[in-house]
């Protein structure tokens, strides 16, 4: 565990890696492989808009009703403060940013 931003961060896992626009299967494979569902249509309309620039991050959480399924939670287009302040010590989020590295567009996957 980490503090960072004013909050305590469990940094599990980064992920950086080049989509191509319309690779729904690299997002809805994940579910297959660890039995969590991802297969929520805004989860999937959240995914397509992060693909084409139409916004900068964006968080989904697990459902509390269903354990094994995971909400959209948020979304921006704005700086890194504007996704830190989407996020609450009370949940575990998951999500996607998006970064420039060597003067190209990736994708970075956190929880």
């Amino acid at each position: 565990t980490q503090s960072t931003w004013g909050i305590s961060v469990l940094l599990c896992t980064f992920v950086v890696c080049d989509m191509q626009v319309g690779d729904r299967t690299a997002l809805y494979d994940q579910s297959r492989s660890s039995g969590v569902d991802v297969s929520a249509s805004d989860i999937q309309e959240v995914w397509e808009e992060i693909q084409h620039n139409s916004i900068s991050w964006f968080t989904i959480c697990y459902d509390p009703v269903v354990k094994t399924k995971l909400k959209f939670q948020a979304k921006g287009s704005g700086s890194f403060d504007e996704l830190k302040a989407s996020l609450s010590q009370d949940e575990i989020f998951y999500g996607v940013v998006r970064v420039m590295a060597d003067e190209r567009p990736k994708l970075v996957f956190f929880c």
